[in-house]
């Protein structure tokens, strides 16, 4: 969105296995964030900063510089909208970086460590590997017609692997798209109508 990055996730991310210690508090089977400093419009210029190492390799200098000049300007007039090509590839790149940023927070890792028994992994936050489809719904995933938006992840998480750190996110494979808006209203109803909103979700959402 404009001002914000939500990320949620269904899945139990702590299955027992060997040579894996967990640390910190369990996190529940369903998790919501809220990234309050993560958004396309009202936070543009700190998208941007948080980026900056992954854009200098992305982006020569000068097209840098431009794009730097753009998040200044949607940051004091959210209600701006690109121009040109180049400033639409400027968008999708703050939708980028919103979204693996996002996802990196929203995830756990392991860290390797070295144990009298061998080698081991501490694990801490939840381990998402295993979830495959990804939604998108509300602002400006909503509107998604291809999977360019998901190229490139390697970038956001090249520290971690450089420190042998393993990143425990999404595989997807899948991605849906809720167009017309549709999940979080049917999400209200859930309580009571919970076979028809299956049959309603599987309707509307669209496969890129």
């Amino acid at each position: 969105g404009g001002a914000t990055t939500d990320y949620y996730s269904y899945l139990t991310g702590y299955v027992p296995e060997d040579k894996v210690i967990y640390r910190g508090v369990k996190e529940p089977d369903a998790k919501r964030t809220v990234e309050g400093d993560l958004g396309m419009r009202i936070n543009a210029v700190t998208c941007f900063e948080q980026a900056k190492d992954v854009l200098k390799v992305r982006f020569d200098e000068e097209t840098l510089k431009r794009f730097h000049e753009y998040v200044i300007n949607v940051n004091k007039n959210p209600e701006l909208r690109p121009q040109n090509q180049e400033e639409e590839s400027f968008d999708q790149e703050l939708a980028r970086i919103c979204y693996f940023l996002a996802m990196r927070r929203h995830s756990g890792e392991r860290q390797p460590i070295f144990t009298p028994h061998g080698l081991a992994y501490i694990q801490r936050g939840k381990d998402l590997r295993g979830i495959e489809t990804l939604i998108m719904t509300g602002g400006w995933l909503s509107r998604q017609n291809s999977k360019e938006l998901f190229s490139h992840g390697d970038f956001f998480f090249e520290d971690l692997t450089k420190e042998g750190r393993i990143p425990l996110i999404p595989q997807v494979k899948r991605y849906l798209v809720d167009k017309d808006y549709i999940v979080p209203l049917l999400a209200n109803l859930h309580e009571k109508y919970s076979k028809e909103i299956i049959h309603f979700t599987h309707k509307y959402l669209k496969e890129l």
